[in-house]
């Protein structure tokens, strides 16, 4: 009979497990369909994370901004909607006029060119545009947003439609942004190579200096131009080699400290030939001597022993032109993993894949393991990006399944039934353009910024020293779909963090527009290589840290908040204290107790003796 209840309660845990894979009804209600994801930002600065969706209607395109609530269904479709009477190649979030206000700009690809618009934004409202024949800028590849001359406002970097790559920098006037030509040194080969279209840039530290640095991807080799130089000069950094040959189809950078030694690293997926029927992870390790990329050696072969591959260029879904590889910590380890798309055959599936250790035949210390389980549930997946529903900093994942013939979307949600027995740090870096001054009267939680390198330190279980680093929206993009907040996984250690570093792009006290007779400062001059960042101690676990860099020249007076979410571990604990202290108050009540009828029985003892002073 014990073991027969036994198997009953695995059996519902189990079910109860199963059903809570998959959350879509709970996150979304009935608004799943036609519904493509573009980007991620907290519209409104409620401190919830927003969508912005493109939708195709009657061959138009409409920006819709799905709006997050903390009751189901979490993602409602009430925000504001634009519609465009053209394509639209990308969205991208982010405070474009410093009044502490989301806006939107816009990218629309059309006739090999990238055209540019900004949707100004008030919290509540988008401003749709009337006249779609003029826009800001044109571009040849897609944008990087950045911001370049450190006043909060961010800016845009890329290739223009006559081939010179420049800075675009924007202020609060909401007037056309300033053309700032990017100055090359002597010493650099010209002309530069072109940018590739489909992005795979990035706007990260990639020399430990606390300050974004420049990650392009050009024909034939990617560049690395650090800020500490200007973005002045640059390395070459040549495309990774499979068996002595350059790999053929080059996918997305992807930047992420893969083996928690505080340093970036660049993933990038490859293929050894055009169909992609070899695929390869390759990782770029800075610092090295000699050759500086690593095969992770990630064996693709299922378990029924089918090769799966990325996609190819002839892929024919949505979101598989350019291979992506999307990074988050989903179980909490502190070794971030990682979503991708593969294919078997025409057959597409988002495949989770866990980094481990790796022991057999390495060339590099990690590798990923792929969960090919995972979301059997939802077929024809074609994208799997990762995202916090639920806002308590556990990573969600959010898929986009499409039809066998690749003519029908919609949104899927899952939740990861596993309760991991550890810990976390969710730390968000907003603009910090205002604080009690603020336009809106209300703090712009929503104007998330750009590139800052976030690292921390803290003492492991063992006694040793935990650090990992990463940077916040490195890459926006061609549907990077990053969130606008960094989520460290702190794995089974329940210490204080003992430091935590913030650092934010550099600031360049004169910008000069050689395309007009303008010229525009920065908020807070610095000296040659000066970096500006700020140290925080004693942080709690399971906890959300916003960091406002208001005023911006001031690090030291930085505001901070700290929101705790409570944990099963937090739960645990203070269950365990409560029971400790009542199971001391028990015996406690029982000493005092048994003290009390020995206390009476003495009397009693006392009263019957025969006192010889009273004859």
């Amino acid at each position: 009979m014990p073991i027969l209840c036994l198997k009953s309660l695995i059996f519902f845990i189990f079910l109860k497990s199963s059903l809570c894979l998959d959350i879509t009804e709970d996150v979304f209600g009935n608004i799943t369909n036609h519904y493509l994801p573009a980007a991620f930002g907290d519209f409104n600065a409620d401190k919830l994370t927003d969508m912005f969706i493109i939708e195709k209607q009657n061959g138009n395109y409409i920006i819709k901004v799905l709006l997050s609530y903390s009751v189901a269904p979490f993602v409602r479709s009430d925000g504001p909607q634009c519609e465009f009477h053209r394509n639209v190649a990308s969205v991208v979030p982010s405070d474009f006029d410093g009044d502490g206000a989301m806006d939107v700009l816009v990218v629309s690809y059309k006739e090999e060119f990238y055209d540019c618009f900004v949707l100004w934004g008030n919290l509540k409202n988008l401003s749709c545009l009337q006249d779609f024949a003029l826009p800001l800028f044109s571009l040849k590849s897609q944008p990087v947003l950045l911001d370049y001359n450190g006043d909060m406002i961010s800016d845009i970097f890329g290739e223009g439609s006559d081939g010179n790559r420049s800075f675009w920098i924007f202020s609060s006037s909401r007037r056309k942004p300033i053309r700032v030509p990017m100055e090359v040194s002597d010493d650099i080969i010209k002309p530069l190579s072109p940018l590739k279209k489909s992005g795979g840039h990035g706007f990260v530290d990639l020399d430990k200096d606390m300050a974004a640095d420049l990650w392009l991807s050009a024909d034939g080799h990617f560049e690395f131009w650090p800020s500490s130089l200007d973005f002045q000069n640059c390395e070459i950094i040549e495309h990774p080699k499979i068996n002595g040959k350059e790999a053929e189809i080059i996918g997305q950078s992807s930047f992420l400290d893969i083996d928690m030694d505080g340093e970036i690293e660049v993933l990038i997926p490859v293929c050894s030939d055009s169909s992609c029927s070899q695929s390869f992870f390759m990782v770029y390790e800075f610092g090295n001597m000699t050759y500086n990329w690593y095969n992770l050696k990630v064996n693709l072969m299922d378990e029924d022993e089918i090769q799966w591959s990325f996609p190819s260029n002839k892929a024919s879904y949505l979101y598989t032109n350019t291979i992506t590889a999307r990074i988050g910590d989903q179980n909490f380890d502190g070794f971030p993993d990682i979503l991708i798309t593969l294919f078997n055959g025409n057959t597409p599936k988002v495949i989770l894949l866990i980094n481990t250790e790796c022991k057999i035949d390495c060339e590099h210390s990690r590798t990923f393991t792929p969960m090919w389980k995972t979301f059997d549930d939802f077929s024809y997946s074609v994208l799997g990006t990762f995202f916090d529903f639920f806002e308590d900093g556990n990573l969600d994942v959010l898929l986009v399944n499409s039809s066998s013939d690749g003519k029908s979307y919609s949104l899927r949600a899952y939740k990861d039934p596993v309760g991991y027995d550890a810990m976390f740090l969710k730390v968000m870096v907003i603009t910090g353009v205002c604080y009690n001054d603020c336009p809106y009267k209300q703090i712009p939680y929503g104007t998330n910024l750009p590139g800052p390198s976030i690292t921390y330190t803290m003492t492991s279980a063992d006694g040793g020293i935990q650090k990992a680093f990463a940077n916040q929206m490195s890459q926006t993009g061609h549907f990077a779909l990053q969130l606008p907040f960094t989520v460290f996984g702190l794995g089974r250690n329940w210490n204080f963090i003992d430091k935590l570093y913030v650092g934010i792009p550099l600031t360049r006290p004169v910008i000069r527009n050689v395309f007009g007779n303008q010229t525009i400062n920065s908020v807070g001059p610095l000296s040659p290589n000066e970096v500006l960042y700020a140290t925080f101690s004693q942080i709690i676990p399971n906890s959300q840290l916003v960091i406002i860099p208001y005023p911006i020249n001031n690090p030291s007076i930085w505001t901070t908040k700290l929101f705790i979410t409570p944990s099963k571990a937090m739960l645990m604990t203070a269950g365990a204290l409560i029971a400790t202290c009542l199971f001391v108050a028990g015996i406690i009540g029982v000493l005092h107790f048994r003290e009390k009828q020995q206390d009476k029985q003495e009397r009693r003892q006392q009263a019957q003796r025969f006192h010889f002073d009273a004859m």
